[in-house]
């Protein structure tokens, strides 16, 4: 799946993790998942020092449009490919005025050994903290398992 990593990082992700979803997982014709991250860059995080802003309103929605533009991607390449795949976008988990997951982005995340969840309930990775944006994409493609596979790519946003 080298080319699909290659695809979702070219497309603006700075880590992609591939993970084994049995166990977890109970649509039978999903049990693998792709986790996107994009880091946040240095300026927005510092920018909300003192609270909310508009220069980390207006980042956190650019970021989480690409993570959308990212993922799409990510599916339609797999569904070309003839695999079945669903992302898990903004649009897709949106239940009436919140937006829930079957499958939270960072259960795909940890399970992809791309870092841990924190006492403040975020995935922490050892290469960004918590200082990220994430993504993910369920797939019957088996993909290879997570530690094995994880690529970075350096683009800040």
């Amino acid at each position: 799946m080298n080319e699909l990593k290659d695809l979702l990082l070219s497309n603006g992700a700075n880590l992609v993790g591939f993970a084994n979803l049995s166990g977890i997982n109970n649509n039978i014709e999903t049990h693998y998942g792709v986790c996107v991250v994009v880091k946040l860059s240095a300026e927005l995080i510092m920018s909300i020092h003192n609270g909310s802003n508009m220069l980390y309103f207006n980042g956190y929605h650019r970021i989480n449009d690409l993570l959308d533009k990212i993922v799409t991607r990510g599916t339609e390449y797999l569904i070309k490919n003839g695999f079945k795949a669903f992302a898990q976008t903004r649009a897709a988990v949106k239940q009436y005025e919140n937006y829930e997951t079957g499958l939270p982005h960072k259960t795909v995340g940890t399970r992809a050994g791309l870092g841990w969840i924190g006492k403040c309930g975020l995935l922490i990775m050892k290469e960004y903290g918590s200082g990220i944006r994430i993504s993910s994409f369920l797939t019957n493609a088996e993909l290879i398992d997570a530690k094995k596979c994880a690529k970075t790519a350096q683009v800040n946003i």
